[in-house]
């Protein structure tokens, strides 16, 4: 049996070491740690905000009835920190405090214990591929750990006042917040976060997949204290071979080293390793469609309009033009609020994309009323696993071809990519998901198989 092996900071490291712990209680309470920290949400949060929700009977699951020996040492000794507000967003039953190791222990060198628990390296993850095929895949791939370093470095050193947006270059109308007083974030419009943050004597910064309001200088240093002990995590579990392959429980998602791993990082490995990425263009958007006749909804006109842009990608290409924005990416942030933000949040943008999407929208806010606001993004990730994993993934696995998921999107050989495109083309026609698929085997150029037809004239935005 291969074991489990846990990278952590020296000084956390320690911290459990020096406690009261029979040697099973130890081998839990790293568990947890890995647990806490590990969880592919809160991978990219500032080290002060890694909280994750444990409930009583997720406890009992994970562990046993009497966990509460080994975690009250852990809570007595700062290891571990409780913030006294239930979560509202936990998956499992029951009502669960939020917890994050003690920031003050993630300072520090990286070193790698081993623990008495198999690897998490799951047998089957589809019906044709195993978890070992992952491995094996991943074992072929040259791991540079001083060109990893190098881009990580330059990265951390560009993250300067002049990188940030703040303020009124925030071009989005309306905002997610990150509010660290109460742990939580809302969507409010930018105009009130900056009225806000401007009444506090702070700035408000967009970063993270969400905003803050903080001192810049205090953001500046979190960030860069974030990055370094994310991407060196990273390196360090790729450089030795600390893999791990499981299907998310929630939703069904392939989740690996490679899952969640930064832009920068990958580049390097795809061009250590010659490697090109097929994905699907505006995918979460293309499986809206896909759940809409999966309910049962009329296909009317205005629901056909809004398939025609989203199957081709042409999506933030249209909302752009129609709603007279500066840039692509506002489109896009306007796309995630619609999907991902309370269906109770309004905003004017919500209310312009209504306008040419009406059928859309209220089937989004109807969907969000009877399954919750994070049961429609899940039910979008559940139609994905099903479509990229267990169909797309599992053939690709079949051919024995080299390949590595990420989410709605595949990391294959140079070489191989164009029969890869082909498998990937015909799995997704016979799942009848019609979508847009790009691929960067070009080293010069992007391409996508729709996007020659959409400036040549045969899809002109209306």
């Amino acid at each position: 049996m291969k074991k489990s092996k846990l990278i952590l900071t020296k000084p956390l490291i320690d911290a459990v070491n020096n406690t009261s712990f029979t040697r099973i209680q130890k081998n839990k309470a790293f568990e947890l740690i890995d647990i806490i920290l590990s969880d592919p949400e809160t991978r990219y949060e500032f080290l002060e905000d890694k909280y994750k929700g444990l409930s009583q009977q997720y406890m009992r699951k994970v562990f046993n009835s009497r966990y509460d020996e080994w975690f009250d040492i852990l809570c007595r000794n700062n290891i571990v920190q409780a913030y006294q507000r239930w979560d509202r967003d936990t998956y499992t039953p029951g009502k669960a405090k939020i917890y994050r190791i003690n920031p003050e222990l993630l300072e520090g060198q990286l070193e790698t214990i081993e623990l008495n628990t198999p690897q998490l390296v799951t047998t089957f993850l589809t019906e044709n591929a195993s978890g070992a095929m992952v491995v094996n895949d991943f074992k072929e791939l040259n791991i540079n750990t001083v060109s990893l370093t190098q881009a990580m470095n330059t990265y951390i050193e560009r993250i300067t006042v002049g990188s940030l947006r703040t303020n009124c270059s925030i071009k989005a109308k309306s905002i997610k917040v990150y509010d660290s007083k109460y742990k939580d974030e809302k969507w409010i419009s930018t105009e009130k976060a900056i009225e806000k943050a401007n009444k506090g004597g702070k700035t408000l910064i967009q970063g993270n997949g969400r905003c803050y309001i903080m001192n810049i200088d205090e953001y500046i240093d979190r960030k860069r204290r974030q990055v370094r002990f994310s991407y060196l995590w990273m390196i360090k579990s790729l450089d030795e071979e600390n893999y791990y392959t499981k299907r998310n429980q929630t939703n069904n998602r392939l989740d690996t080293n490679y899952t969640n791993i930064s832009t920068e990082l990958l580049r390097i490995i795809k061009e250590e390793n010659d490697l090109v990425e097929l994905d699907v263009h505006n995918c979460q958007f293309a499986l809206i469609c896909s759940l809409y006749r999966e309910m049962g909804e009329p296909e009317t006109d205005n629901f056909l309009f809004y398939e025609y842009y989203a199957r081709r990608g042409l999506l933030y290409e249209f909302i752009k033009l129609k709603l007279e924005l500066s840039t692509r990416q506002e489109a896009k942030n306007l796309m995630f609020e619609l999907c991902f933000s309370s269906r109770r949040f309004h905003s004017l943008g919500k209310k312009a994309l209504s306008s040419h999407f009406s059928d859309v929208m209220e089937f989004i806010s109807e969907f969000k009323k009877n399954h919750g606001d994070k049961g429609f993004p899940i039910s979008l990730q559940l139609l994905e696993s099903k479509v990229f994993i267990d169909k797309v993934f599992d053939k690709i696995k079949t051919q024995q071809y080299f390949c590595i998921t990420r989410h709605d999107s595949l990391l294959v050989r140079r070489k191989d990519a164009l029969f890869i495109y082909y498998i990937m083309r015909e799995e997704l026609d016979k799942a009848d998901f019609r979508c847009a698929i790009d691929c960067d085997w070009d080293k010069e150029n992007a391409w996508s198989e729709d996007y020659e037809r959409s400036i040549n004239g045969s899809y002109q935005v209306a």
